[in-house]
């Protein structure tokens, strides 16, 4: 439903908006990451196996900046 003009969201839909966000920002950081190594654009492999490389990739890849930022 369209809200009126000049009509905000109210308190429960400010909270649900900033959570939702704060669910997906790490997601979408970690997407943007993964499309910075080329490499991937030459895997051959079985979905079920990148899966575990992926993860493996996304752990390294928070460890480094985490490490990097203090």
């Amino acid at each position: 439903m369209k809200r009126p003009k000049g009509k905000g969201h109210n308190g429960w839909e400010k909270q649900a908006n900033s959570a939702l966000a704060k669910l997906r920002a790490p997601v979408e950081h970690a997407f943007a990451e993964l499309k910075r190594w080329r490499v991937l654009d030459l895997v051959r492999i079985s979905p079920n196996r990148i899966t575990a490389v992926l993860h493996a990739l996304l752990v390294i890849t928070q460890k480094r900046s985490s490490l990097a930022r203090g």
